[in-house]
């Protein structure tokens, strides 16, 4: 699986004081928010780094590992 493998992983998704790491491509065709903010020259598209405030790091996980694979764990459904 290209998520956990890291590899060519180049956004940095920063929340909780802890890093998920996701490839643009993939959160840009997904998402019209990280699109813009990817795409367009503000610092996130700058440094590749996104800053995340209000949600967890479990949440934003989940949001990542759904967004590369289309799949939700049932666990996280409960």
């Amino acid at each position: 699986m290209v998520l956990k493998s890291g590899e060519d992983n180049n956004v940095r998704i920063l929340v909780d004081g802890m890093q998920i790491t996701a490839h643009s491509l993939i959160l840009k065709s997904r998402s019209p928010v990280f699109k813009a903010m990817l795409e367009v020259p503000m610092k996130e598209g700058i440094t590749q780094d996104i800053k995340v405030k209000g949600l967890d790091r479990a949440t934003i996980s989940h949001l990542v590992h759904f967004m590369h694979t289309d799949r939700v764990e049932a666990a996280v459904l409960e």
